[in-house]
């Protein structure tokens, strides 16, 4: 009876080595290498190139309150008048 208690144990510690063997076998994995770039300084430009339209959100007619007949024209587009001006 005492050997097969011994056997038992025997087998079970052996067991335990080789499950614990096996394992750390399985689990071990090779260092992963990764290739790598030397460090530069630099400037980062974006640019963006856009095609279109420019309309105005609010559009004014300058009309007469009257009819008639305009002879002369006395400012040009863009002048600054002030009230009172011809």
């Amino acid at each position: 009876m005492k050997i097969l208690k011994y056997i038992g144990i025997a087998l079970a510690i052996g067991g335990v080595l080789f499950a614990m063997a096996y394992f750390v076998k399985t689990n071990a994995k090779s260092s992963t290498v990764y290739d790598t770039e030397t460090l530069f300084v630099t400037n980062i430009v974006e640019k963006t190139l856009v095609t279109g339209k420019i309309i105005p959100q609010d559009e004014v007619e300058i009309k007469p309150q009257i009819s008639g007949i305009i002879q002369s024209i006395l400012v040009e587009e863009g002048d600054q008048v002030q009230t009172g001006d011809l």
